[in-house]
């Protein structure tokens, strides 16, 4: 009784504190970085650069079945198919090989060209409506469920099913009946039948399945392994991550938003196409995200099952002892806030990885199941689509400061303690105005039907007020 007590209290601890309800703040010294805490399930907390890959350690901690810590995924809604990236052993190198086959076979193809497909046709959309778009963070979500189906399937999912499996895919420890949480959980269980539907009817679903033979999946193992790969990992990787760049990018001084817009025009003006090589060069927006990605990282938590004892060793401690059965929780919030790793680590610098030197630092981000420094293999639980995931948020980024102009309704604010915002502002995000403008899309790249403004070059520069992207 007294444990169940324990658990209910964390869980309304984690659900009001966020990320602080599992660190233990010393106002007169330095922060404990493990500590035995709980958050809903007992947890052993891993807060620095040098603990938190403990939990990656795949000969110390294991995965738990279906289950994320203190959230569970819901195995009807998964058709009782656990995931690869939180399977163990065997079962979890085949699904992992066949996911990053599977993600690997549509960075082959047009990635670039159906992004900006979708790019202008989305942004066409939303400047259509043009002002008081308050539903703006389901647009977009609804633009990289799209892009994001039509790389991996060759067509795209319908977004109402998409948005109902993922609002009833997870569900909290302990568990707390409500209606709104049976709702969601009916929901997802009508939307599962459409979205296998249609990944079966896709046009690239009979080479995933081939994919998924050579990797020994059977078809029906395969099709729910894309289902959860696309919809239940990979678009949660790509939505949250791209709302809280819109957001950094306004939240910036006035000074960084200008500099940044100038150098990336002035890649563009130089090489005078959009293309690929173009964003590989636009340093100043790869070093952005991952900056972002740091401080605002879309999974917060990672947690595991330690195999059997063992003990981590940690700067304010000699040395800790975890229990073999234990849930470990390995924070990338906090990791990303750890002052050996990054200098000022609470002051957001958009440059931090475009420095001299810089790339030592790639391997202290975590973002993925991993540092950024770790490549996915059937060894490890690194993300598969992390390549995929840059490949949709660069050109995105790119496109919407570079050719659109935008005003969000209020200033966005990050408290840190909304998990549930998974990175992104704690208030929803809306934009008072935004406009597209093609023509100046099309002095770089060929859109059907769109005449180039033939105005390279020209002075376009952001505006300087707060929470404005450009000039309005």
């Amino acid at each position: 009784m007294g444990n169940c007590c324990s658990n209910y209290t964390g869980m309304w601890r984690a659900l009001r504190e966020g990320n602080y309800s599992i660190k233990e703040i010393n106002y007169g010294g330095a922060d404990a970085t493990v500590l035995r805490t709980n958050i809903g399930v007992p947890v052993v907390s891993l807060l620095d650069q040098t603990n938190i890959r403990y939990v990656f350690d795949m000969d110390l901690v294991e995965k738990v079945p279906f289950t994320l810590g203190n959230t569970v995924l819901r195995p009807a809604v998964l058709g009782g198919h656990c995931p690869g990236m939180l399977s163990n052993g065997v079962e979890h190198v085949r699904r992992k090989k066949f996911a990053m086959a599977v993600i690997q076979r549509s960075l082959t193809n047009s990635l670039f060209s159906t992004m900006v497909e979708h790019l202008h046709a989305h942004t066409s959309m939303w400047a259509t409506v043009g002002h008081n778009i308050y539903d703006f963070e389901d647009r977009v979500n609804r633009f990289c469920a799209d892009v994001v189906s039509k790389i991996v399937l060759g067509t795209t999912l319908p977004y109402d099913s998409v948005r109902a499996w993922q609002n009833g895919l997870q569900s909290h420890r302990p568990r707390v009946p409500t209606v709104s949480r049976f709702r969601a959980k009916s929901h997802a269980l009508r939307a599962l039948p459409v979205l296998l539907r249609n990944i079966r009817n896709a046009p690239a679903y009979e080479e995933i399945i081939q994919l998924g033979k050579t990797c020994g999946l059977t078809e029906e193992e395969a099709t729910h392994e894309v289902l959860y790969t696309i919809v239940g990992h990979a678009l949660p990787q790509v939505q949250n991550p791209l709302l809280s760049c819109l957001a950094a990018y306004a939240a910036m001084p006035d000074l960084d938003r200008r500099q940044m817009w100038e150098e990336m025009n002035k890649v563009l003006h130089n090489v005078g196409t959009f293309t690929e090589a173009v964003l590989d060069s636009m340093k100043c927006v790869e070093s952005f995200i991952l900056e972002v990605l740091r401080l605002r990282p879309p999974m917060e938590f990672f947690f595991g099952r330690a195999r059997k004892d063992f003990v981590v060793k940690t700067r304010d401690r000699e040395a800790f002892q975890v229990h073999e059965g234990e849930v470990v929780c390995g924070s990338a919030f906090w990791a990303g806030r750890d002052p050996t790793s990054f200098r000022v680590p609470i002051m957001f610098r958009r440059n931090r990885f475009a420095c001299a030197g810089s790339e030592a630092l790639r391997g202290s981000l975590i973002f993925g199941r991993g540092p950024l420094s770790f490549l996915p293999s059937t060894e490890n639980h690194q993300c598969p689509g992390l390549e995929l995931a840059m490949g949709v948020l660069k050109p995105s980024m790119a496109w919407l400061l570079m050719f659109c102009k935008w005003k969000l309704t209020e200033e966005p604010k990050w408290s840190g303690k909304k998990r549930s915002r998974c990175g992104k502002p704690d208030n929803p995000m809306g934009m008072v105005t935004f406009k597209y403008y093609p023509t100046d899309v099309a002095n770089y790249y060929p859109l059907p039907g769109v005449t180039p403004s033939n105005k390279k070059g020209k002075d376009n520069s952001p505006n300087v007020s707060s929470y404005v992207s450009s000039i309005l």
